[in-house]
C-alpha cells in the first residue's frame, strides 16, 4: 500500500478558506488545547515537515475540512487564473483570498459533477467577432472605445440569440452559455461579485460568484452584466493587484458600460426613454420592463447623450432626496438566486439512481473530499440536500 503524503499545499488552501492568517490558525488550534506555533504552520504548509496525527486532527476540528482531504491528490488536472473583484481597492486582501479559495473549491467541484452530467458548452471560447484589445487604452473613457464596446454587446446579443429588449433571466443565460454562476451571503464584507475561470482538463470554464443577502433582483442582474464584461473584455493571465488605480477603474468602466449596453440595447432603449427622460417617476416604469435598477437608466441614458451632464446630476441629486440610492421602488431584497446550473446537476443526480452518499463519494474518489454541508453551501443546494438523515430507532407502545 502507498504511504499517505501530508499536503500543505491543501492545507494552505483549507486556511485561507476561512479567512486565516497563519498566526490565526496558530491561535484556534492552542485553543483546543493543542500546542503549535506559527513558525510549524509555515513548514507543513511549504512541505519541509510533516505533521504528526494528533495535529493534522486538529485541523480538521479548526478548519472544518476531512481528514482525507489533507492526503488526497485531484484526479483532473486544472489551473486557476486571475479573480476579477469588483471591490479590490476597499475589500482587505484576507476576504479576497478566502473567496478566491471559495471560487476555486466550486470549480473544483464543477469538474468533479462533468464526469456525471452534460453541462452546456462554453460559447465564448471561439467568438465568430472581433473583441478589441481593451488592456492598453489610455486612461479615458474615449468615444472610440464606448463604440467597440457597444457594438461587442450587440454581437453577443445576435450570437446567443437573444431577443430583442429586455432579457429575462442573466443567470439563465450565462449558465446556458456555460458560464457557471454561485452566490455568497457576506453582505458586509465589502465583496459586491467577482469572476474568476479555470482552465479543467483543457477546457476553460468561468464561475461568476454573486453577493445576495441584501440586493433587489434588478441589482444582481446588472451584477451579472458587468463580471460577464470582464469575462469578456479583458484578459486573464495577468495580476490584477498591480495594475494602477486608474487603470483599475477605467476597467471597471469598461464592464459597467458593456453590462448597461447588453442589459439596454441602444436603439430599443433609447425608443422607451425619449418619451420622458427627464420624468424620474417614468423610470419607474421603465424598470417594470427592463429590469434595470433607475440609477443604472440614468447612467445609460447620460451615456448615450439622451441626458445632458446638468440634467443628469440634477435627477441624481433629486433620486438622492428620494432615498432611491439606498432603495428604489418596485425593489424586494433580499434577492435569493434560483436553482444553480450546479444545483440542478447534483438534483438530476439524485432523480437517477444516485444517492447523496454516492455524490459525496464521487467527491472523494476525484480527490476531493468535502463535507456534505460544505458542497451544499458552494452549489447553492438547500441544507440537508446531501447531510445523511437522522434515523431514530421505531417506539411501540407497551
Amino acid at each position: 500500500m502507498k504511504a499517505q503524503i501530508f499536503s500543505g499545499v491543501r492545507l494552505k488552501k483549507a486556511r485561507l478558506f476561512n479567512e486565516m492568517t497563519l498566526s490565526d490558525l496558530a491561535k484556534e488550534i492552542s485553543a483546543i488545547p493543542h500546542s503549535i506555533t506559527k513558525q510549524s504552520l509555515s513548514l507543513y504548509e511549504n512541505g519541509s515537515v510533516a505533521p504528526k496525527y494528533e495535529t493534522i486532527l486538529a485541523f480538521v476540528k479548526v478548519l472544518q475540512f476531512p481528514y482525507d482531504y489533507f492526503f488526497e491528490n485531484d484526479s483532473f488536472t486544472s489551473s486557476s487564473e486571475s479573480t476579477y473583484f469588483r471591490s479590490l481597492q476597499s475589500t482587505s486582501k484576507r476576504i479576497r483570498l478566502a473567496y478566491r479559495e471559495q471560487a476555486d473549491f466550486t470549480l473544483d467541484i464543477f469538474s468533479v459533477l462533468n464526469k456525471y452530467v452534460n453541462f452546456p458548452p462554453l460559447r465564448l471560447t471561439q467568438l465568430p467577432f472581433d473583441v478589441p484589445d481593451l488592456s492598453d487604452e489610455e486612461i479615458s473613457e474615449s468615444e472610440i472605445t464606448n463604440q467597440e464596446i457597444e457594438k461587442v454587446a450587440d454581437q453577443l446579443r445576435l450570437y446567443w440569440k437573444i431577443p430583442n429588449g429586455p432579457i429575462k433571466s442573466m443567470q439563465y443565460l450565462v449558465e446556458n452559455n456555460g458560464i457557471l454562476v454561485s452566490q455568497i451571503s457576506d453582505t458586509e464584507k465589502g465583496v459586491d461579485a467577482f469572476s474568476q475561470q479555470k482552465t479543467i482538463d483543457g477546457s476553460i470554464r468561468p464561475l461568476i460568484t454573486l453577493a445576495v443577502g441584501k440586493k433587489p433582483a434588478c441589482r444582481i442582474r446588472f451584477d451579472i452584466g458587468h463580471e460577464l464584461g470582464h469575462i469578456i473584455l479583458h484578459p486573464w493571465s495577468e495580476n490584477l493587484e498591480e495594475l494602477s488605480p486608474a487603470n483599475f477603474r477605467e476597467r471597471e468602466n469598461q464592464a459597467q458600460r458593456f453590462a448597461g449596453a447588453l442589459l439596454l440595447p441602444r436603439n430599443e432603449f433609447v425608443k422607451d426613454v425619449m418619451v420622458a427622460p427627464l420624468d424620474l417617476d417614468y423610470y419607474i416604469i421603465l424598470k417594470q420592463k427592463w429590469n434595470v435598477s433607475i440609477q443604472a437608466m440614468l447612467y445609460r441614458a447620460r451615456q448615450l447623450n439622451i441626458i445632458d451632464p446638468e440634467f443628469y446630476q440634477k435627477l441624481m441629486i433629486k433620486l438622492s432626496r428620494k432615498g432611491w440610492r439606498k432603495e428604489e421602488p418596485l425593489d424586494h431584497a433580499p434577492y435569493i438566486l434560483p436553482n444553480t446550473i450546479m444545483s440542478r446537476a447534483i438534483q438530476l443526480m439524485l432523480s437517477n439512481s444516485y444517492s447523496a452518499e454516492d455524490i459525496v463519494s464521487a467527491m472523494k474518489v476525484n480527490g476531493l473530499s468535502l463535507y456534505p454541508e460544505m458542497i451544499e453551501r458552494l452549489c447553492s443546494l438547500p441544507h440537508r440536500t446531501l447531510t445523511p438523515k437522522t434515523s431514530f430507532p421505531p417506539l411501540s407502545i407497551k
